[in-house]
């Protein structure tokens, strides 16, 4: 039987694969609960760093707060895009949730070297990104995007949150 690595075996890896970049340790891409896609225009899963991206914080998490009974959601890790991509759903411009529902924009990609499963926190979800004690890693940025079903009533949509540039300090 094939053996899963742990989060912490990859992850090294990944922030290894990052370019070097001057930015702010955590800035916000597009309106948090607005952009990404929701049951409404201001209801997208929000996402905030818990904690500093240095060098050595093996503590460090991305944190959602998600407007909808979810299943169990994905943090996708990796480039930053340029300039958001609208993905138009079975609603056309209005995404996966109805015709009131808003938009969905796609601010990571196109490489993903993670997709990391939250943990249930009281009231959301929480991302474990432990960055290692490596000097190499310092200036080294990814983005992360969190992305989920809503469940409802009548059957799911599509939960998707704005986005966050993580970079190393």
């Amino acid at each position: 039987m094939k053996r899963a690595l742990p989060f912490a075996a990859v992850l090294p890896a990944a922030w290894f694969l990052l370019s070097p970049a001057a930015s702010a340790q955590c800035a916000t891409l597009g309106t948090p609960g607005s952009t990404g896609c929701g049951l409404g225009a201001t209801s997208a899963p929000v996402i905030s760093c818990g904690g500093t991206p240095s060098v050595g914080n093996g503590s460090f998490v991305v944190t959602a707060t998600i407007a909808c009974v979810s299943s169990p959601p994905l943090l996708l890790v990796g480039t930053c895009l340029p300039a958001p991509v609208s993905v138009p759903g079975p609603f056309g411009t209005n995404g996966f949730c109805g015709p009131s529902g808003g938009g969905c924009l796609a601010y990571v990609g196109p490489s993903f070297f993670l997709a990391i499963p939250g943990i249930p926190t009281g009231g959301g979800f929480s991302f474990s990104l432990g960055i290692p004690n490596d000097p190499s890693l310092l200036g080294a940025t990814v983005c992360v995007q969190e992305a989920n079903l809503c469940i409802l009533f009548v059957g799911q949509c599509v939960g998707v949150s704005h986005a966050l540039s993580i970079t190393v300090l």
